[in-house]
């Protein structure tokens, strides 16, 4: 048992952050399913418009490890499958029919006592990541550790140990269940202080705890400073929790449990709140009709989440919907007021004298890219042992034993979305490390 006490890094205080009454969004109707959202996956298609499903159905299979597949995740037909350039395909949507107790049994699960067997059947195997690389892992490669959190920090995050607190029972069990996957240790991170697994059984899990401010809650900051990761073969799993509790209540009973409390947030939501919600839901379900051209829609937080539309589902991996203003003008001479309402982490505006209460964080970028300046800005929010200045330069100059000596492997995109947030260069920091990451796994 550890504890990190990390010191670097930022949390956002902005308007619109959820109550933490749960809301069940019952019936919905419309559902849909993003293959390009499981990383790695090249689809092969399984179905077609107008055909019926159920749920557990597989809509696609992965086609480098075809054992890999993505299920349907309610009682539907196929109303559409919209292509992207290539015909690459961007979008499965679904209508709900019927009943939702018509489902496609997993046969003998437990009685074959073989989890990995049940997670690749069930469809559920696509629920685990992997790094390096963030991508839906492959069955055939062990990974040497688990890792799993209780602790988030992300901007309008869900308070797991609140909402989970009736679920010990199933976590525990859960946690046994992924020892089966590994020849290593599985973890699970809490924040310092958490009482949360008094009374369980966890003799088979590495405790940490964890204290500090965005992005201390970051999965791939938690591996970096208990089992750093030091090569592409050196593989290592990580999924929610609650992913983990859908596994374990679909093993149990034979029957898929989809649903799943996220948040959704900002100041474009008319009742910012948790919300208890179906997979692959269609976000109008929940967030209703919103103005696009004032508001934008985000999968994820604002600082790591990706652009979204209404009639989009959530990424499956994301357990916020951020909402927040869309600017629609440059402010005239910005950087000549003195910013007494503006948010910086720099000495920048008048704010930073007086601090500010709750922001109302739009969209706009307030400057052009710039040449990189190394001020240093990006370290102070980075917690990581990582010189971030030169791993981008290396990067952009596609040098990649540079890369690697820098700690490529380490990195994803998230953990460096505070860096792109506080650049004064207005650089796509994330991008950068998005695109270093294709390029590595392609070359190497």
């Amino acid at each position: 048992m550890t504890t990190f006490n990390l010191l670097k890094g930022h949390n956002l205080n902005l308007k619109g952050k959820p109550s933490k009454k749960v809301i069940n969004i019952n019936n919905p109707k419309q559902f849909a399913v993003h293959p390009n959202q499981y990383e790695g996956m090249k689809p092969k298609m399984l179905v077609k418009k107008g055909d019926t499903v159920k749920i557990g159905t597989p809509l696609f299979y992965d086609k480098s490890k075809d054992n890999v597949k993505i299920i349907s995740p309610a009682n539907a037909v196929v109303e559409d499958i919209v292509l992207g350039k290539r015909r690459v395909v961007e979008k499965i949507c679904l209508r709900k029919i019927g009943h939702e107790s018509k489902q496609i049994k997993i046969e003998n699960s437990k009685i074959e006592n073989n989890f990995k067997k049940f997670l690749l059947d069930s469809g559920m195997w696509s629920l685990i990541r992997q790094r390096p690389f963030s991508k839906v892992p492959d069955p055939d490669i062990s990974p040497r550790a688990i890792f799993l959190s209780l602790h988030q920090t992300s901007p309008f995050s869900v308070d797991l140990e609140l909402i989970l607190e009736d679920c010990k029972h199933e976590i525990e069990q859960g946690l046994k269940l992924l020892t089966s996957l590994t020849s290593g240790n599985v973890y699970l991170s809490l924040k310092k202080g958490s009482n949360f697994i008094e009374n369980m059984d966890t003799s088979n899990v590495k405790i940490n705890y964890f204290s500090g401010p965005h992005p201390s809650g970051n999965i791939g900051v938690q591996i970096h400073h208990i089992e750093p990761i030091l090569s592409a073969d050196d593989v290592v799993y990580y999924l929610s929790i609650q992913d983990l509790l859908s596994i374990v209540r679909t093993y149990e009973s034979g029957e898929y449990d989809l649903k799943k409390i996220k948040s959704c947030a900002g100041d474009g939501v008319s009742n910012p709140s948790y919300y208890k919600i179906d997979r692959g839901i269609s976000m109008q379900e929940i967030l209703g009709d919103i103005d696009t051209e004032k508001f934008r829609i985000i999968s994820g937080d604002v600082l790591s989440g990706s652009l979204s539309k209404n009639d989009d589902a959530m990424n499956s991996f994301d357990e916020i919907i951020s909402v927040i203003p869309e600017i629609l003008e440059r402010e005239f001479i910005g950087w000549a007021l003195p910013g007494a309402s503006k948010y910086s982490l720099s000495n920048t505006f008048l704010s930073s004298a007086f601090g500010l209460g709750e922001s109302n964080l739009k969209t706009g970028l307030n400057g052009s890219i710039r040449a990189i300046i190394p001020f240093g800005r990006w370290e102070k929010v980075l917690p990581m042992d990582i010189y971030p200045d030169f791993l981008v330069k290396s990067i952009l100059a596609n040098d990649i034993d540079m890369m690697e000596k820098l700690g490529i492997y380490e990195c994803d995109p998230e953990d460096f979305a505070l860096c792109a947030f506080s650049c004064q260069s207005k650089i796509e920091v994330s991008k950068i490390i998005s695109n270093g990451l294709e390029l590595i796994e392609k070359e190497g």
